[in-house]
């Protein structure tokens, strides 16, 4: 496998054909997908000085504590907080699933541009590839789903064991198996990967797309090897970069809160807002390019 050519002619493909950012940007919708929940009583109670006071604050930060302060008196708070961590959730689940079913068609499109342009093709339009991507929407979906199964089942099976050997050994076992837990989700992230593809650009069923990206993979395992920590490495890197700005976009509340002063407060809150607006585009941008990147170059690894 010439790596140095695939990495290459991934680059070529996204630059060239640049309808294909529009599908890593859908790709990226479920990368950063995370969910929380907390509970709350009506009996929430607390006083004055469990919030914080800023010296100089503005009118509109003094009405919000005093009235933070009130509801908490009164015990409406605790109501208030559960509608709304409970209205969250629901919200929650429902951009889960859509970003679900935007990222499969994402994923999918991706690969069958890079596969297209392999072949030869040309031009890519976002409506050809969308209308190609429709007949692999449910085995991609369906193979989504059972991982994450699969996935919950395995884990439910190991914390108990892995939580008593980690006692047992003082801690020391856990380290031990760190390492092999990152490679065991290397190799099925790579797995995963290369049965999207197998299944979008040989048409197979989910099962014989599992077997048949397994097959590539087992006979190809050295070049898999490098051709993951060239990605998984890289990727992390440019990710990492892209996220960094956002230590700046912070910074501001940060030292307003330190503070303990309404004045630096309002002004961070300003500057922090001003900032995330300007590069919020950019690294949606960027982020979409990466996710772009990706899926072209694993199409063109399993080719």
């Amino acid at each position: 496998m010439n790596y140095g050519e695939i990495l290459g002619k991934a680059w070529k493909t996204i630059w060239k054909h640049k309808v294909l950012w529009i599908f890593g940007f859908l790709a990226s919708c479920a990368g950063g997908g995370g969910g929380g929940g907390g509970g709350g009583g009506s009996g929430f109670r607390t006083d004055a000085q469990s919030f914080p006071s800023f010296e100089g604050a503005p009118p509109w930060l003094e009405s919000l504590q005093l009235t933070l302060e009130k509801m908490a008196q009164d015990g409406t708070l605790g109501i208030y907080l559960a509608v709304g961590v409970i209205t969250l959730i629901g919200l929650g689940l429902i951009l889960s699933v859509l970003a679900l079913v935007l990222s499969t068609f994402g994923r999918i499109g991706l690969v069958r541009g890079t596969w297209l342009v392999d072949e030869g093709a040309e031009k890519l339009t976002f409506g050809e590839i969308w209308w190609q991507s429709l007949p692999y929407f449910w085995r991609v979906l369906l193979l989504t789903i059972l991982l994450w199964f699969v996935g919950g089942v395995v884990a439910l099976l190991l914390i108990l064991p892995v939580i008593a050997f980690t006692v047992l050994t003082l801690g020391c076992g856990l380290l031990c198996l760190i390492p092999l837990f990152i490679a065991v989700g290397w190799l099925v992230s790579v797995w995963v990967e290369q049965t999207t593809v197998a299944i979008v650009g040989e048409n197979l069923s989910l099962f014989d797309g599992m077997k048949r990206a397994w097959e590539v993979i087992r006979n190809n395992v050295g070049a898999y090897v490098i051709m993951a920590l060239i990605l998984f490495i890289g990727s992390a890197v440019v990710g990492f970069l892209i996220g960094l700005p956002a230590i700046l976009i912070v910074a501001p509340v940060v030292i307003g809160v330190l503070a303990e002063s309404g004045r630096f407060l309002t002004t961070g809150l300003i500057v922090a807002a001003v900032l995330f607006v300007i590069y919020l585009p950019l690294a949606i941008l960027l982020n979409s390019v990466l996710h772009a990147y990706l899926g072209s170059a694993w199409t063109l690894v399993f080719r």
